[in-house]
């Protein structure tokens, strides 16, 4: 587990419950060794790792000269904010984190009821000890109906789109995907570019514009 300095506190706690419950969660491995260790950085002992991504720079050696590591997996979502700056060639396996779909989309959703309920404006009256019925004019509704953009199709927008769909009768349009796509059961209109979605009617008329890049 090689997690960033301001982390080595929760690599520590992560190792500890491993070494403890591996064989409890995963029984079909009792006839294997497998020793789980907190280091700072990959070495050449080291042949699978849960990695913070910033982490990969500071490998002794180089990633191309270990020979050793098989399997790196990131704690990240997504790969394109390091996998650049990976030395090439890669000859070991990366994945990734996929995970996130559910907490981000649950985040988002819990910060637009905030917004349109005025819960945030609610929560200080109560502090202050405010009957504040008429909320400075605000009308309350529904979100069915309502449309939104969101700027990524990947496994966070996709798990959106869902939730705000099926969820709550939110129609959905996704912008930035890597390549054409018909319209499909959760989200109505594709765009390539951010210049084609600019233009387009769709992003004029958009209630909620959701940027999860």
């Amino acid at each position: 587990v090689i997690f960033s300095k301001n982390r080595t506190s929760k690599a520590s706690e992560m190792v500890s419950y491993l070494n403890q419950n591996f064989t409890k969660l995963y029984p079909k491995h009792l006839n294997k060794s497998i020793e789980f260790q907190a280091s700072p950085k990959i070495s050449n002992q080291v042949e699978a790792c849960l990695i913070d991504p910033p982490c990969f720079l500071e490998t002794e050696p180089p990633l191309p000269e270990n020979k050793n590591l098989k399997w790196a997996h990131s704690t990240w979502a997504g790969v394109d904010g390091f996998i650049n700056d990976l030395q090439k060639p890669i000859n070991f396996q990366l994945t990734r984190s996929a995970i996130y779909g559910r907490m981000i989309s649950e985040y988002i959703l819990c910060n637009i009821l905030n917004y349109e309920r005025k819960m945030y404006q609610s929560y200080q009256n109560q502090l202050n000890s405010t009957w504040d019925p008429v909320m400075d004019g605000h009308t309350y509704s529904s979100l069915k109906g309502r449309t939104m953009v969101v700027l990524g199709s990947g496994e966070i927008g996709t798990e959106l789109s869902r939730m705000m769909k099926y969820g709550f009768d939110v129609e959905t349009s996704a912008a930035l995907v890597r390549r054409e796509r018909n319209p499909d059961h959760l989200v109505s209109n594709y765009f390539t570019s951010f210049n084609e979605l600019a233009n387009s009617e769709i992003a004029k008329e958009a209630d909620y514009l959701v940027n999860i890049l």
